[in-house]
């Protein structure tokens, strides 16, 4: 297998046969334009408003549970007054009714 030799890219771009081989150093520097100031306010705001809508999430989860305990406890009270009124009311007021007749 025989390697052909390749063309420098700056032959296959057009370039004429003329023109100098010589290596060029590229030398680049990102300088933060003053404008970027005009988006600071916007994030700021944008991080306000999510933390915002934190807090109101967190204080609606608080608030959901605490409604589901109270819903909890609303049937557990009601078993445990009908559990009274069975075993200490009613056998009193049974004897109190046969005392009577």
């Amino acid at each position: 297998m025989a390697l052909l030799p390749l063309q420098p890219a700056w032959r296959s771009r057009g370039w004429p046969r003329s023109w100098p081989r010589r290596t060029q150093a590229l030398v680049t520097l990102a300088v933060p334009l003053p404008g970027s100031d005009a988006w600071h306010g916007a994030e700021l705001e944008a991080l306000r408003r999510q933390e915002q809508a934190r807090f109101g999430l967190d204080a609606a989860t608080l608030r959901l549970r605490a409604d589901v305990a109270r819903a909890h406890e609303r049937p557990q009270a009601a078993v445990t007054e009908v559990r009274t009124l069975r075993d200490e009311v009613l056998p009193g007021a049974q004897s109190v009714f046969d005392a009577c007749d």
